[in-house]
């Protein structure tokens, strides 16, 4: 006779246990997506920024969603290396290297991709010693091959057009313009522009048109109808970007060019002084004529003498018919002025830019103008306080709490030739400038092209599904298929327990008749 509690007992707990066991393997285990990670090197011409990011492998519409995990400082340029001494290229970035790479997971490290890219200060050098490029990049190359344990990607210039539109891409990606929802793919509404000035080169990047691409392929960039428009495509968007670049027109190399207009300007004398009115009162600047000699940005087709020292002396601000915004507007930014004393000029002026687009203007545009204390401003503010700042002598520019004092010297002609860029080269509107904002960080991030770069780069890193559960989907049906047969049985098997259970009562009560 079959023992029904036994079997109702026991098919129960094969039943729940079975279930409970498959779907906790089903749903607890699996799923995980391992981090990618990759390493940007911003070689400019002062220092190297060198960032860690990371981001899920799965990625999002085929763009990874990336985030900063560390980030290290080298002083000094790459184009300053002794390659003489080709053991000491490269070594002080392969330290800063191995400190960001100690947040790299361990079994993620050998595919983690690295770049170096390096901007104008390079891209100078290469006009002048291309071969010493050269050589650097393949010291520095060997040096990463040898020593980072990285995939090295690239070591190269990064063009200025590049450099204006990843550093587009950075802006919008800080300020949520670019990741979309990935169900219902709607894309936003506007983007923000970007103003770049660094010490060689200035850029200027805003979208031109954009459309939803059909379906989720990949990114990359490709060319458009026009030279300064690029297409990009991320997180399953199409972008068309408006980029350019004009090498020698950074506020460092601008007032090389400012000093040799005033040098080929200035009537041989024998008192070597030259009235500067971009130069404050009681300001006396010597440069010895030997700086010029190989400045491509200040090759003049006058001659001068590199033999001798120069000394730039301040007048007053407010000088009849030479006032500085004049100068640096008529001479310096007017391409057909220019093209009577320099070899380097715009060749094109951009803009107007989109009426309606918010501009982040960041670099040497947001660390010069905030000694005025402005974020956003109009023209006519901007031109007030810089003209009121002007007007200061030295000593009195450095009661400013904001003045740095090694630049107290440049500062009036940094501020004027931004607002004659943004005015009369980009050609932004009186009633534009409030879209400018003068901010070198969002959300505490600061901004530049490595970010923008390396989100890019992810569309060309393959991605990776989620890991599957412990128990397959196949198996995992059979299996709670037959527990749940087996818990069927268990019903019936109770059923005849409880039946059992019932007879056995009723004979252990029933009344015993008593014969007479």
């Amino acid at each position: 006779m079959a023992n029904w509690k036994v079997l109702t007992i026991t098919s129960v707990t094969i039943g729940v246990c079975g279930l409970v066991l498959m779907i906790t393997l089903f749903t607890a285990t699996g799923g995980y997506v391992p981090f990618d990670y990759g390493v940007v090197l911003d070689a400019g011409s002062s220092h190297t920024q060198i960032t860690l990011y990371h981001w899920k492998a799965d990625k999002e519409r085929c763009t990874g969603v990336v985030e900063q995990l560390d980030t290290c400082r080298i002083e000094g340029g790459i184009s300053g290396y002794n390659v003489s001494d080709p053991s000491g290229v490269g070594q002080d970035l392969i330290q800063c290297i191995y400190n960001v790479s100690t947040k790299i997971d361990k079994d993620r490290k050998f595919m983690t991709p690295l770049y170096l890219g390096s901007t104008a200060g390079m891209r100078l050098l290469n006009i002048t010693a291309p071969d010493k490029v050269k050589l650097i990049f393949k010291l520095i190359r060997d040096a990463f091959l040898l020593s980072s344990g990285l995939q090295v990607q690239c070591t190269d210039i990064i063009s200025g057009q590049n450099e204006g539109l990843f550093s587009w891409v950075t802006n919008n990606y800080l300020m949520n313009k670019l990741v979309v929802d990935r169900f219902d793919g709607h894309q936003p509404n506007s983007t923000i522009g970007m103003l770049d000035m660094g010490g060689a080169s200035a850029q200027i990047a805003y979208r031109a048109g954009d459309s939803v691409g059909g379906g989720v392929g990949g990114g990359g960039l490709t060319k458009n109808v026009t030279d300064d428009d690029v297409n990009v495509r991320l997180y399953g968007i199409n972008h068309t970007v408006r980029a350019s670049s004009n090498l020698c027109f950074g506020v460092d190399q601008a007032m090389l060019r400012y000093q040799m207009y005033l040098i080929v300007t200035h009537p041989e004398r024998i008192d070597p002084t030259i009235d500067s009115p971009c130069t404050p009162i009681g300001s006396q600047i010597t440069v010895p004529g030997s700086v010029f000699r190989d400045q491509i940005c200040a090759k003049t087709k006058k001659s001068i003498n590199y033999d001798r020292n120069y000394t730039f002396s301040g007048i007053s601000y407010d000088r009849d018919g030479n006032d500085c915004s004049a100068l640096i507007s008529n001479h310096l930014l007017n391409t057909n002025e220019c093209r009577q004393t320099f070899d380097m000029c715009f060749e094109t002026e951009a803009g107007p830019p989109p009426q309606a687009t918010q501009f982040y203007a960041l670099s040497s545009y947001y660390y010069t103008v905030r000694i005025l204390n402005l974020t956003v401003t109009t023209a006519d503010e901007y031109r007030q306080k810089t003209d009121a700042f002007c007007r200061l002598n030295r000593d009195a520019m450095l009661q400013n709490p904001l003045v740095v004092a090694k630049y107290v010297d440049v500062y009036c002609f940094q501020l004027n030739y931004i607002y004659n860029t943004i005015k009369n080269v980009y050609r932004f509107p009186d009633n534009q400038w409030p879209n400018i904002r003068f901010s070198n960080s969002i959300k505490d991030t600061t901004l530049g092209w490595s970010l923008g770069f390396m989100i890019n780069a992810t569309n060309a890193i393959a991605a990776e599904k989620p890991t599957p559960p412990v128990v397959e989907l196949f198996p995992f049906t059979l299996v709670c298929i037959f527990c749940s047969l087996i818990l069927a049985f268990s019903i019936y098997f109770g059923i005849k327990w409880h039946k059992t259970n019932e007879s056995q009562r009723k004979e252990q009560y029933e009344p015993i008749s008593i014969s007479s």
